[in-house]
């Protein structure tokens, strides 16, 4: 996808010797105050993803070394894209390395009807997830803890300090067009960096008057 970000800067911190900054160099000066800053939203992220949405047991389909079903009880916890499992609730509660992890990026959620306290989480290009909660309730609270976050997730808009500034892939007349790596995920985009003023004085030259006599 493609990302449009607009700036604007005070004239005096945009001038230089012969004139204005060119659109090269705002795209150095940016480069560098973001490699400040890079170290310090991923600890922002660490942080978030220690804080758990939610917590609690759920039993969790797997396969046995025989291929068999079985259903493994474990104890989880909801982060912003994921889901964590330990054996038990002391080891989470300790700080021990979890024993797996799930990523919930884009996934949906329904109940199985054919099994009571039953939810799949799935994705049209990952595996599928079933899990048997305790009772209606807490299958319930879990469904709507899950959706809570992928809701939050979409309608959240982004902005210049979610990605990493990676190099310039593009450049015209009102701007450049960067290539970014989106710091929660690791995905590449490109971003499309232009000036507030350059447009605006674009758009007055367009609606201004044509000289002419007659």
């Amino acid at each position: 996808g493609t990302l449009s970000v607009f700036t604007s800067r005070n004239p005096k911190d945009m001038a230089e010797k012969s004139g204005r900054y060119s659109m090269e160099e705002r795209f150095r000066s940016l480069v560098t105050r973001r490699s400040l800053n890079i170290e310090k939203t991923k600890e922002r992220r660490s942080s978030r993803e220690e804080t758990p949405v939610h917590c609690g047991w759920l039993s969790k389909e797997g396969k046995n070394i025989l291929a068999m079903t079985k259903w493994n009880r474990r104890y989880f916890s909801l982060h912003e894209d994921h889901l964590k499992y330990w054996n038990s609730r002391e080891e989470c509660l300790n700080g021990c390395e979890s024993r797996g992890r799930i990523d919930i990026t884009g996934c949906s959620l329904a109940v199985v009807k054919k099994r009571p306290n039953t939810f799949r989480i799935y994705h049209s290009q990952r595996r599928d997830y079933l899990f048997e909660a305790g009772s209606k309730f807490e299958m319930l609270e879990w469904i709507h803890k899950i959706r809570g976050t992928l809701l939050g997730r979409e309608r959240k808009v982004p902005s210049i300090s979610d990605f990493e500034l990676l190099k310039v892939i593009g450049k015209g007349a009102a701007g450049v067009v960067l290539q970014v790596r989106k710091v929660t995920s690791g995905h590449i985009y490109a971003m499309k960096l232009m000036s507030k003023k350059q447009l605006k004085e674009d758009i007055h030259g367009r609606c201004s008057p044509e000289d002419g006599s007659g």
